[in-house]
């Protein structure tokens, strides 16, 4: 079993399927059984919640599992238009998905909305109708040391990972693929 989290890979054996119960009165402490030993040296499991898709890091002392690392992605098709609408909350998260895109972006940030936490991370994934357009991302977002795409590629998926730095109020582009 090998789990992507935004650019990292974990190769981990798993032989069994975990199984969650609820390990206290804690709405965020589970036990989980027949986990995969991490093999990173530490006293840790990785357990995959097979209803839910979320990832978690357990003590191996009692399997009590406190940590979320990750959950499956959430693919949100966005309708495409010169100012995307893309709203992050809750449920909706991790992946937004513009295909087909006919005319420029005009602002990204314009139909931007929600309310994003600290270090959150998206992707947006753009394709275009086989004539490449300009893209321009507005004051919502900025460039790192990878910079923002300016157009797409023609008929290529472009994948863009954002952070949520709340300091800025900006989401910073950590990779574009």
């Amino acid at each position: 079993m090998r789990l992507f989290i935004i650019g990292l890979c974990l190769s981990i054996p798993v032989f069994l399927i975990p199984t969650m119960v609820k390990a206290s009165t804690f709405p965020w402490e589970y036990r989980y059984e027949n986990c995969a030993t991490a093999t990173d040296g530490t006293d840790h499991s990785i357990c995959l919640d097979s209803t839910s898709g979320q990832i978690f890091k357990c003590s191996s002392a009692g399997g009590i599992c406190t940590t979320l690392m990750a959950t499956k992605p959430n693919i949100v098709t966005v309708t495409q238009s010169a100012t995307p609408a893309i709203l992050v909350t809750n449920a909706n998260r991790n992946v937004f998905s513009i295909t087909g895109l006919a005319q420029a972006i005009t602002s990204m940030s314009s139909g931007l909305s929600g309310t994003p936490t600290n270090g959150e991370i998206i992707e947006i994934q753009i394709t275009d109708n086989g004539t490449a357009q300009v893209i321009t991302w507005g004051t919502s977002f900025s460039s790192s040391t990878v910079t923002l795409p300016s157009t797409t590629v023609i008929n290529t998926m472009l994948s863009i990972v954002v952070q949520y730095d709340s300091t800025s109020g900006e989401w910073i582009c950590k990779g574009v693929a």
